[in-house]
């Protein structure tokens, strides 16, 4: 999951780029990408219709983690 923002300096294409290949550096695999353009939500991290969107794709892929892309 990537959550981008008006203050990114990488391009879209290239965070999720390496993001994919750290997460199968460390023995994952990545089964989809989702991405939003805004900021955080505080209660869930991203926003209700985008959380159903992980949900739906972590059901059909039946995925074991959901890996997001920001800073600490």
């Amino acid at each position: 999951m990537e959550l981008r923002n008006k203050r990114s300096q990488w391009s879209l294409e290239d965070t999720l780029s390496e993001l994919a290949y750290l997460t199968q550096a460390a023995g994952a695999e990545v089964a989809g990408e989702v991405t939003q353009r805004s900021d955080r939500f505080a209660q869930t991290y991203v926003g209700k219709g985008k959380l159903d969107e992980i949900n739906e794709l972590v059901a059909k892929e039946e995925a074991r983690v959901v890996i997001f892309d920001d800073e600490l």
